[in-house]
């Protein structure tokens, strides 16, 4: 009976170090891959933060052109439907990154929104500046400086 027993046991000892065995490999795959879906949700949040930038972008664009072209009332309601849309993307989860910088840009709207209906032309001053910021958004990151550790040292003098 007690060797019934111990070859149960041993059984069951070896069924479980076999589970063990197989699930381990098994969940650390299962842990990278939730680790590399963060990332990639991320970044995807991102990439999709940066093309609303470049929507209002080309929004600004059309805005811009038609003060160019003199025609105020066009270019009022394109910038009207431009702060709609900025005001609209504040709210956005992806773009809580560019949060401060909309919001600057929409604390101008009344200023735009009144010289563009009095046809004042140096409102294109104040658009480009929107347009700079909106360009500023969604520039590629510049290179930092390396940490001191990893600049080169100056070779001894001999």
């Amino acid at each position: 009976m007690a060797r019934k027993s111990i070859g149960l046991f041993g059984i069951l000892v070896i069924a479980a170090l076999s589970f063990a065995a197989g699930y381990w490999p098994e969940h650390q795959k299962y842990i990278n891959a939730v680790g590399d879906l963060q990332v990639a949700d991320r970044q995807l949040n991102e990439a999709m933060g940066r093309q609303r930038i470049c929507h209002l972008e080309s929004m600004m664009l059309h805005v811009l052109d038609r003060t160019a072209q003199k025609d105020y009332r066009e270019a009022q309601n394109l910038a009207t439907q431009f702060f709609i849309e900025v005001r609209a993307d504040i709210a956005r989860p992806d773009m809580v990154k560019f949060k401060p910088e909309l919001q600057a840009i929409l604390d101008k709207s009344d200023g735009i929104k009144d010289a563009l209906q009095e046809k004042d032309s140096a409102t294109r001053e104040a658009l480009r500046e929107v347009m700079e910021r909106l360009a500023r958004i969604v520039a590629p990151p510049t290179a930092s400086e390396p940490p001191a550790v990893l600049r080169a040292s100056p070779a001894p003098e001999s």
